[in-house]
C-alpha cells in the first residue's frame, strides 16, 4: 500500500476530486475497506491513482471543503 496516496478526509481537494471519486484514498482505515486493491476501483491498483468508491460521507465532506474554497476565493479577492 502506497501510504503517500492515504489522503486525510480534510485534506484540501484535489482537481481530480469530484463528489464520486478521490485522488487517493480517503478512507479512515484503508486496509478496511472492502474494496481495498479492487481492479479499476481502488486508487492503490488504479493507473490514474483515482478511487471510484469513496467512502459513504465523501460527497458531503467535497461539498463541504468546497464551500471552504469558495469562501477562501471570495475572501482574497475583496480589497
Amino acid at each position: 500500500m502506497n501510504l503517500s496516496l492515504v489522503i486525510e478526509s480534510n485534506a484540501s481537494l484535489n482537481s481530480q476530486d469530484s463528489p464520486c471519486q478521490t485522488y487517493g484514498c480517503r478512507h479512515r482505515t484503508p486496509h478496511n475497506c472492502a474494496k481495498n486493491s479492487m481492479e479499476n476501483i481502488c486508487a492503490f491498483v488504479t493507473a490514474d491513482n483515482i478511487c471510484l468508491k469513496p467512502p459513504s460521507g465523501w460527497a458531503r465532506q467535497y461539498e463541504k471543503l468546497l464551500k471552504m474554497v469558495e469562501n477562501k476565493t471570495y475572501k482574497d479577492e475583496e480589497p
